[in-house]
């Protein structure tokens, strides 16, 4: 999984991200998956945020919904999720502005979410072996949730991703589902991640079109293009 990332030039959450979209399209159908996308708001790259004399998790949380691609292989997936997560503005953080603090009660109103409608995404990043040698601090244990016995999921579904250790371990918590149909959506996020793992490294179509500005492609129209390519391709 780690090397597939590496192949692919796609982050880990667009891969993810990627098999929860594919999962969920093979449940209800539809090639455009709305995900509550959540974080801890410390990865910033924007240097009017300085951070470095603060501690704890700025919990960002904000929809973003992915198209699919119509050519649905492993590398073509992962490398469309990432170009869409690419384009979301200061990774998000803007919409919690606007929901909340936005002068207006109607704008306010109109990028409201219904909590109870959605599926939520956080991936945790890495932890474990991956602790550099001769960290000043290291983790007690592996990273794990909790949540309160009296507090109920305020999503359709929350899904979650870590890797301890080097080993992906996925989550998923849903007060409307059944244990046996979170046991098989598991099943399948994780055989989606597999065959991401299996595929992108012999995958040669991992450009994406935001890199052939001038040729005015989607990503569908760029992977047929690279199919033709590659069936007239003469030794």
């Amino acid at each position: 999984l780690l090397a597939c990332v590496v192949a692919s030039r796609a982050g880990m959450d667009a891969v993810l991200a990627g098999a929860l979209g594919l999962t969920l399209a093979n449940r209800n159908g539809l090639s455009a998956q709305l995900l509550v996308l959540e974080g801890h708001g410390r990865d910033s790259a924007d240097p009017a945020y300085d951070l470095t004399r603060t501690v704890g998790w700025f919990t960002s949380l904000f929809p973003v919904e992915l198209q699919l691609p119509d050519t649905r292989g492993p590398a073509r997936v992962a490398a469309a999720v990432e170009e869409q997560l690419e384009a979301v503005t200061r990774d998000g953080r803007n919409y919690g502005v606007v929901r909340y603090l936005h002068p207006e009660t109607e704008v306010r109103r109109r990028v409201a979410m219904s909590d109870g409608d959605h599926v939520v995404f956080n991936y945790l990043g890495r932890t474990g072996s991956t602790t550099a040698a001769g960290a000043a601090f290291r983790l007690a244990g592996p990273i794990t949730l909790s949540r309160a016995e009296d507090l109920a999921p305020s999503f359709a579904a929350e899904v979650s991703a870590v890797i301890n250790d080097d080993h992906l371990e996925l989550t998923w918590t849903s007060a409307a589902m059944s244990p046996g149909t979170i046991e098989e959506l598991l099943n399948a996020m994780a055989a989606h991640v597999t065959a991401i793992a299996a595929n992108i490294p012999g995958e040669s179509a991992t450009d994406t079109s935001s890199e052939f500005p001038l040729a005015n492609l989607d990503e569908d129209g760029l992977a047929k293009l690279a199919a033709v390519l590659k069936a007239t391709d003469r030794p």
